[in-house]
């Protein structure tokens, strides 16, 4: 797991919303994604200074790329 600020996630992810890298988002609580790539990858964050809204933006932003988003 990789333990980040959210605006050093959201800089990560971004490149990969620009194609279809991304299969599916798992969010465990307010701050934890796990992300599922098309090649059978996953990455697993822990953002450390988020709330529940900006979480909720994120996801409405996955969703919007066509990311399916579960909240587990």
């Amino acid at each position: 797991m990789k333990k980040c600020s959210l605006n050093s996630f959201i800089d990560e992810i971004k490149p990969w919303l620009s194609g279809d890298y991304i299969s599916k988002a798992e969010i465990v609580d307010e701050g934890r994604f796990t992300l599922h790539f098309l090649n059978g990858t996953m990455n697993v964050y822990k953002i450390d200074n988020c709330t529940k809204n900006q979480v909720e933006k994120i996801c409405e932003d996955l969703i919007e790329k066509g990311i399916v988003v579960e909240n587990i």
